[in-house]
């Protein structure tokens, strides 16, 4: 915790390095193109390094070849394609506080008086493409279903009498 004054400031951040994660929500994504005929939703690929042509240099292969599905399985999800460097560096939490003289809130009857904005889940700095770089199981496949974990600020006080 750094402290100037009367004013505090703490900074809580986790990290991971050298660490390889499979992508699967990408093989989930673009494996819904299985069968675009079925009850399935089909999603938007325009974001997606995909091959389209002869002579092209893709990251993916062609999602809507329908043919292939059944023998190739091309995006299965226990495969190197999937491949992605999990190093990441997370802000988990910043607090700015600050803490009043004791000279000035005794005149209201108080011994201590802190105020303090907070935010958590700030920033995640990665490279990695998926939704999560922290939530992988021990074989180091993405965990994508569920909800995010939100972003949160709160602003409150403490108050001792």
């Amino acid at each position: 915790m750094l402290t100037y004054k009367n004013f505090g400031l703490n900074i809580n951040g986790s990290f991971t390095g050298k660490r390889t994660i499979l992508n699967n929500a990408m093989a989930q994504r673009l494996g819904l193109m299985r069968d675009p005929f079925g009850n399935k939703a089909v999603v938007p690929l325009d974001d997606v390094n995909m091959w389209q042509q002869p002579g092209d240099r893709a990251q993916y292969p062609y999602a809507y070849d329908y043919r292939r599905y059944g023998t190739i399985q091309p995006f299965r999800f226990d495969q190197t394609l999937w491949a992605e460097d999990g190093t990441y560096f997370k802000i988990n939490s910043i607090v700015l506080s600050y803490m009043f003289e004791r000279d000035f809130i005794r005149r209201f009857g108080i011994d201590n008086l802190r105020i303090y904005l907070s935010g958590e889940n700030l920033h995640t700095f990665s490279r990695y493409s998926g939704p999560n770089p922290e939530n992988v199981t021990t074989m180091g496949r993405d965990v994508s279903e569920g909800y995010p974990v939100p972003r949160t600020y709160n602003i409150g006080f403490n108050l001792g009498f």
